[in-house]
């Protein structure tokens, strides 16, 4: 009987040790699985998370994109925003004159742009969901760089950056004479000068009053006279490339119609020069040479979330 017990206990240890370790491996198993699933479902999560951030990335680069193009491909509406009071229904374009098919920025507008920023790009295009910069670099290094709009957060992501390479015709527009030793226009000067001369007349058409003429040049010392076919102002210098003409007009436009001719030394050095006008109240920091012709640059837009 006691054998038949002991028997009997051997078996039942027995059959509880191999249920016990069904047990556990059904534990572990589950556990295993619970992992696995746990580790699926986080990667199907990242990657929706990925999916998503890459629709509203590129969403954010089809619209930097848009935007940018618009800027520099359009006038904008109406086309001389820049030119009358700032309203809240203008929709800024920079090309200077979007018929000619060319990526000629208008410095006017560019200068409109930068003052009325933040709402007419930030707020009235991007409808404040993103933040932007425009940053716009002359290939020229005489020439200042311009950037408009806030700098990235350091913490910002996916920051998209578009650029594309355009001209800005920054005032040409008030440009009235050029001289150049490469010029060729065959002005016969009533001075007879020789080969170390070039010179050539411009009208005067504007108020004394109101505007100012000056003589810029690429070379920042040169010599210069001006005279009006019989009368001339003595030989002068310029250390800086720019020199204000009014007083000397004044002394010789006796005749208001009578041209006035500019006379300047060459010293046998590559040399151009232009006269311009401007309205008195223009700011004097672009009176330099290169403001007064189109020049190459890059146009730079960022975008990032707030």
């Amino acid at each position: 009987m006691v054998l038949f017990n002991c028997g009997y206990m051997k078996i039942k240890i027995i059959k509880d040790n191999k249920a016990m370790i069904y047990s556990i491996d059904i534990l572990i198993t589950i556990l295993i699985l619970t992992v696995i699933i746990g580790i699926i479902f986080n990667m199907i999560s990242v990657s929706k998370d990925k999916i998503t951030d890459n629709i509203d990335l590129n969403k954010q680069e089809t619209l930097s994109r848009e935007v940018l193009d618009n800027l520099i491909k359009t006038e904008g509406t109406p086309p001389n925003w820049d030119k009358i009071n700032y309203q809240n229904s203008f929709t800024p374009g920079l090309n200077s004159n979007e018929e000619n098919n060319m990526q000629i920025l208008s410095f006017s507008k560019i200068r409109a742009l930068s003052q009325n920023y933040d709402i007419l790009i930030n707020n009235n295009i991007l409808n404040g969901e993103l933040k932007s910069q425009l940053n716009i670099i002359p290939l020229n290094n005489n020439l200042e760089s311009i950037t408009m709009g806030d700098n990235p957060n350091i913490e910002a992501s996916n920051v998209v950056i578009v650029n594309r390479s355009v001209k800005i015709d920054y005032l040409s527009e008030y440009s009235i004479l050029n001289l150049s030793t490469n010029n060729t226009n065959n002005y016969i000067c009533p001075d007879s000068h020789d080969d170390n001369w070039i010179c050539n007349s411009f009208g005067v058409y504007y108020n004394l009053n109101q505007y100012d003429y000056y003589l810029l040049s690429s070379s920042n010392n040169f010599q210069y006279k001006l005279s009006n076919g019989i009368n001339s102002t003595i030989l002068k210098s310029s250390s800086n490339g720019c020199v204000k003409l009014n007083s000397d007009i004044q002394s010789l436009n006796e005749n208001k119609n009578s041209p006035i001719i500019v006379h300047i030394i060459k010293n046998n050095n590559p040399l151009e020069a232009k006269v311009v006008v401007i309205d008195k109240n223009t700011d004097r920091t672009y009176l330099k040479y290169d403001y007064f012709k189109s020049q190459d640059a890059y146009i730079i837009f960022k975008t990032w979330y707030n």
